[in-house]
């Protein structure tokens, strides 16, 4: 395989490891597979992936520091299941552009210390689907599907007009007694999400957030085309 001319591909600042929860779990599934399962069920901006068919291993690659480290940072050391209902484990990669780029961290996902139900609230391993509409041409809506919101706020980026934040925070449910098996935790801390749109948003808007049935409903006013 030649070198790539990617700077994400040789950067591991830029890189986060995948592994299975089990030795060879993940061979058989290519890149694409995976891009599409991330692309539909996150909200996370990633560049590419790296994994050939017969990897038991691969990589998520991001353009720039901060987006990597948002991804990392709600998606680490959780089992998630991904296509073919097979267990996703994400953690640190350590290739540089010294190191060969499928070298595996050196805590490699069956290593890693086993999970508590009583542990503290994590990131929720799996983040809600969302649809978005267009309106008359002049405003975007952004159906958010998040269970137990607490509050939610948008911010949109200066540098991208196109790039909304949504910041929320669950509203807990205490448990009713001792925990014997958790499917789900959710963060007590406030969850920052970028999701990029299809069309330029007008900073200077506010945006309206209703909930229908479970739904955040955003409505976001678009940005005057010239």
């Amino acid at each position: 395989m030649g070198k790539s001319k990617d700077v994400c591909c040789r950067d591991r600042k830029l890189s986060v490891y995948f592994g299975g929860k089990n030795a060879r779990e993940l061979e058989g599934i290519k890149s694409n597979t995976i891009n599409e399962w991330l692309k539909n069920s996150y909200l996370y901006n990633f560049k590419h992936i790296r994994k050939d068919a017969d990897w038991d291993h691969g990589f998520v690659h991001f353009a720039n520091v901060e987006d990597k480290n948002r991804f990392f940072n709600n998606m680490k050391d959780q089992d998630i299941v991904g296509p073919r209902n097979k267990i996703f484990i994400f953690g640190e990669s350590n290739t540089s552009r010294n190191q060969s780029p499928l070298q595996p961290p050196s805590q490699l996902p069956s290593q890693l210390p086993s999970r508590s139900p009583s542990r503290s609230p994590l990131q929720p391993s799996s983040l809600s689907a969302y649809n978005i509409f267009e309106v008359e041409n002049s405003h975007l809506i952004v159906d958010l599907y998040i269970p137990n919101i607490k509050y939610l706020d948008i911010d949109v980026s200066i540098h991208n007009l196109k790039l909304i934040y949504i910041k929320y925070k669950h509203d807990i449910i205490k448990d009713p007694g001792t925990c014997l098996k958790r499917g789900i935790i959710f963060s007590e801390d406030e969850i920052v999400l970028t999701l990029e749109l299809p069309r330029n948003i007008d900073p200077d808007e506010k945006a309206t957030i209703k909930y229908v049935k479970g739904v955040a409903r955003i409505k976001l006013k678009c940005h005057k085309r010239k």
